[in-house]
């Protein structure tokens, strides 16, 4: 027997998603909560911000990037983010249970 070691075996996945169809289909799942920046009220969507997210844990994580988070992402400089919207990205990526999505919201605002 060993202590602290899990015997489930799962896959999951780690998904950027570029496109608008495959954005809508994961906006339009209640099973997946979608992560915003800030003002996730305005989504009509199973949601929470970043930052209000911590603590919490889900199986499904659609994290919703804004303008200045995904220019970064793009560039491959997350580093580069302000210590707080860093922190605030690690929590919303750090909470997913089995699968983890990257939706721009360029993509999600055609969906509102």
């Amino acid at each position: 027997m060993r202590i602290g070691y899990s015997e489930i075996n799962k896959t999951s996945q780690i998904k950027y998603v570029d496109n608008q169809s495959e954005a809508d289909i994961i906006m339009n799942d209640n099973s997946i909560v979608k992560l915003f920046y800030k003002e996730n009220y305005k989504y009509d969507c199973y949601s929470q911000n970043w930052g209000k997210s911590k603590g919490m844990t889900f199986d499904d994580v659609c994290v919703v990037s804004n303008k200045a988070t995904q220019q970064k992402f793009n560039e491959q400089n997350l580093k580069s983010l302000t210590p707080k919207t860093k922190n605030k990205f690690y929590v919303a990526c750090s909470i997913a249970k089995n699968n983890l999505y990257f939706v721009s919201d360029e993509f999600v605002k055609k969906t509102r």
